[in-house]
């Protein structure tokens, strides 16, 4: 799981974080993409700065509502960042 992206791109008219997609790709268990990177952003800045450009901010329930849908479907959860790491613990 990769809670929050930067620097993502247009991909068939969506905004998307070619880590989050590879990542989703080498996982055992396939989810949709939400499910990987809940919150992605376009400018390649320091999250809080890309959430707050674009008045929407990252959200502490939204993330661990994500890793909690994830670990009703996989036996481990590997969760990328510093601050949301104790969630996999």
């Amino acid at each position: 799981m990769k809670p929050v992206a930067t620097g993502a791109e247009l991909l068939g008219g969506r905004l998307v974080a070619d880590d989050a997609i590879r990542l989703n790709e080498v996982s055992t268990v396939t989810r949709d993409y939400d499910d990987v990177n809940p919150y992605v952003y376009r400018p390649p800045v320091s999250p809080h700065l890309a959430a707050g450009e674009a008045r929407h901010p990252v959200r502490f329930d939204t993330a661990s509502d994500v890793f909690s849908r994830l670990t009703g479907v996989a036996d481990a959860v590997a969760v990328e960042g510093r601050r949301m790491a104790y969630l996999a613990g």
